[in-house]
């Protein structure tokens, strides 16, 4: 998808603020005010060149009416521009954060791999060390008997050795 233009063109912005103004309390009265005065200036005034039913106003009136019509396709169509770009953007941070998910959920994922693997790894290191310990405390205690032994020996041979002497 082809992300769309960043600011509106010059002439769609002047169809919004004119769209803007148009559509307020304060410029519906003051096109009241200026109709009523036209109009009463034409019947009232010293020089009127245009009597009832106004022709001439009902021409500006109609000009400004069409010129005010397209004014607002233009603003209507710069709105829908803008509605398409904020869905596409709305569209890429939801994208984005999707794959954000994904990502952590693949973290999440890793990390307790990691920690089952650590698991295991500490009950296989429990496991040898006690193993360790079962043979230390075993080879101590036959290294005890051979110390024991040898000593019986050593105080045999020794008593044999004085017995042949004496």
């Amino acid at each position: 998808m082809r992300a769309p233009e960043g600011k509106l063109p010059l002439h769609e912005r002047l169809a919004e603020g004119v769209k803007n103004a148009v559509s307020s309390w304060a410029f519906f009265g003051v096109l009241n005010a200026v109709s009523a005065a036209y109009m009463l200036y034409q019947e009232l005034g010293a020089h009127p060149f245009d009597k009832y039913p106004f022709t001439f106003l009902n021409l500006i009136l109609a000009v400004f009416t069409f010129d005010l019509e397209i004014l607002i396709m233009i603003a209507q169509r710069a709105a829908e521009r803008v509605a398409r770009r904020q869905e596409y953007y709305a569209l890429e941070i939801a994208e984005a954060d999707l794959e954000l998910a994904r990502n952590a959920t693949a973290v999440l994922s890793t990390l307790k791999e990691m920690q089952e693997a650590g698991v295991a790894r500490d009950v296989i290191l429990h496991d040898l060390i006690k193993r360790l310990d079962r043979n230390e405390s075993t080879q101590t205690g036959m290294i005890k008997e051979m110390r024991d032994d040898m000593t019986l020996r050593a105080g045999a041979s020794t008593t044999c050795l004085q017995g042949d002497g004496a």
